[in-house]
């Protein structure tokens, strides 16, 4: 059990270092930001469409940040546990991170994390980080790409060197047109849809499997109308899928670790995002 937290703690912070999105002590609330409260339009989706645990949180960050506020109104399923979140800010960010666990535990107080004597509440499966940075200008065209793979680069290796080698056009479902990368057994798919662009790295044969469940699972679902980068990573608990929208100078970013190969525990996420 502690091999896995270790692993699924670097994985969450590795994703969110661009975003402010740390990993923080559960046991103690974190402290306010001195920043002023935000007025919410009355014409904004009510907090009751989000789930319990998300209501929370937005009404926790609403008093502590100024920045826009949002999150998803569908989390990733799971099959016995509930959610406890960790809540935080910072000058120009604010992160959700969902933890599945045993009992529920009230916002900031997910001891289990942390306390080896409460590992046994912590259930290794699904789990959620949505959160957003305000960057200090509007990316231009030529760099929008570059931000939003940043956000999602968890293996740290450049799009260049993804990307690098031969490449061969392949249909996927739904007649999409993807271009793979490198060899059978280490390779990179990238296929396009709208203003956003899908990456996975695996086997070859993995990455088409992957690639056709998504396609054909997202038929009749909508993306955020904006830039964004989807990087699905096979880790050894299972999918990880990390995402990344831009909206103005506003870079939102969302992961899930599904556990198995469910490709939309992680998109729940955005499919179903709502700005408050």
């Amino acid at each position: 059990m502690t091999k896995h937290l270790v692993v699924i703690s670097t994985l969450v912070v590795g994703i969110f270092m661009l975003t402010g999105c740390g990993r923080m002590n559960p046991s103690s609330t974190p402290s306010a930001s001195s920043t002023p409260e935000s007025s919410v339009s009355s014409s904004l989706p009510s907090l009751s469409l989000y789930p319990s645990v998300i209501q929370q949180s937005l009404g926790y960050l609403k008093s502590r940040t100024r920045l826009p506020l949002g999150g998803a109104t569908r989390l990733p399923s799971h099959a016995k546990g509930v959610w406890s979140v960790i809540a935080s800010t910072g000058q120009n960010s604010w992160c959700l991170q969902g933890f599945l666990t045993n009992q529920s535990y009230p916002l900031n107080r997910v001891t289990a994390i942390e306390a080896p004597s409460h590992q046994s509440d912590y259930e290794v499966g699904p789990e959620f980080t949505v959160g957003l940075k305000q960057l200090s200008h509007t990316p231009g065209p030529s760099t929008v790409f570059s931000t939003l793979y940043s956000a999602v680069n968890i293996i740290h290796i450049p799009y260049s060197q993804l990307t690098s080698g031969s490449a061969t056009q392949v249909s996927l479902a739904n007649g999409v047109r993807g271009t793979a990368y490198g060899n059978l057994t280490n390779g990179t798919l990238v296929w396009k849809e709208g203003g956003w662009t899908f990456i996975t790295t695996d086997s070859m044969k993995t990455n088409e499997t992957m690639a056709n469940k998504m396609i054909q699972t997202m038929r009749g679902e909508t993306l955020p109308a904006t830039p964004g980068v989807i990087n699905l990573v096979s880790g050894v608990h299972g999918l990880e899928e990390y995402l990344a929208w831009m909206k103005g100078r506003d870079l939102f970013t969302a992961s899930g670790y599904c556990g198995g190969h469910d490709v939309m525990n992680g998109m729940a996420l955005a499919l179903s995002w709502k700005n408050r």
